[in-house]
């Protein structure tokens, strides 16, 4: 008797745990929310660049003695960086404009009354032969006396004569065709050089630069590569020349001298778009995902990337929906 109450007595204990046990247990997917917000990791890339930018040689255009070679560091357009002693030229050039000033007012203090009309133009004309002064424009002749009479001088070929060397002259001194800044030095004032030897290395204030990327280059990316030029590189102004969805060519003016190996070969910037990791549970039918918005729901194909479902969007944050 005994026995059989207790073989009743587990029977019904049986049951009870059982029927206990199948009222605690809860399906786990019912403490997940209906809806969640979630924060993107904001995407970074690498947008490469391209300088336009190399040291340039001023080499002697003629043999001679260096009278003055620039040793500025820094130097503006038409700025002198190279002068040849032309102290022989030039004594030589001045001895002729002086020789001719003095025979053509010679001629024009016996000019007749008939060319009274055209004697302040020719009185101008020799005024402006100095030796500090590059030739004037030879006038032009109003009479066929006045043409004949200053012909007497030789005017015209002795003029030309000057000009040919005036010109040559000019070759004893070497401007600049640019703003640059001063790299190095082979020779010094007073030294003897031959034509063609390399005196001066510089390279140009103005640079060119282009920034090239695999994605589109937006306002923001733009603003950010701005700020990069003007933090990483000595320049007063960067300007934009050509413009494309992944390719910007910018014109920088450095205001100091920088080493051109020296200059960075990419930035990194934030993308416009934001990383969201999206839990298994928010994964619909074909890896849907569905978002609310301020205009109602909307869905997004999530990508499965190393076991996780990912999805790209250019908001910070997301609100989902289980499916």
């Amino acid at each position: 008797m005994k026995q059989i109450q207790f073989v009743v007595f587990l029977a019904i204990l049986s049951v009870l745990t059982t029927s206990c046990s199948t009222k605690n247990e809860t399906d786990p997917s019912d403490n997940i929310p209906q809806m969640i917000t979630i924060s993107g990791n904001q995407q970074h890339d690498t947008v490469f660049l391209h300088f336009n930018f190399r040291q340039k040689t001023i080499r002697a255009q003629r043999t001679g003695k260096l009278e003055r070679l620039i040793e500025k560091p820094e130097f503006t357009k038409n700025s002198l960086l190279v002068q040849f002693d032309n102290y022989d030229a030039f004594v030589a050039l001045n001895g002729e404009k002086e020789s001719l000033k003095e025979e053509l007012l010679g001629k024009i203090n016996l000019f007749s009354q008939a060319l009274q009309p055209v004697e302040k133009k020719w009185q101008d004309f020799a005024s402006k032969l100095r030796p500090d002064k590059v030739l004037p424009a030879i006038p032009t002749y109003q009479y066929k006396e006045e043409a004949e009479f200053l012909e007497g001088i030789n005017l015209t070929e002795r003029y030309n004569n000057l000009l040919e060397k005036e010109a040559e002259i000019k070759n004893y001194f070497q401007l600049s065709t640019e703003n640059g800044f001063l790299t190095e030095t082979f020779a010094k004032s007073g030294d003897y050089v031959k034509k063609n030897q390399s005196l001066i290395k510089y390279h140009p204030k103005e640079i060119s630069a282009t920034a090239d990327a695999s994605f589109k280059l937006t306002k923001n990316i733009q603003n950010q590569l701005k700020t990069h030029f003007i933090v990483r590189l000595p320049c007063d102004s960067l300007r934009v020349l050509k413009y494309s969805s992944g390719e910007i060519q910018y014109l920088l003016n450095l205001n100091q001298k920088i080493n051109p190996k020296m200059v960075p070969r990419y930035f990194i910037v934030n993308q416009d778009q934001y990383a969201f990791i999206i839990p298994e549970k928010y994964i619909g039918k074909d890896k849907k995902v569905t978002i609310e918005t301020d205009k109602g729901t909307e869905q997004k194909t999530a990508s499965l990337r190393n076991k996780e479902y990912v999805l790209f969007s250019m908001e910070k944050a997301l609100i989902i929906r289980r499916p």
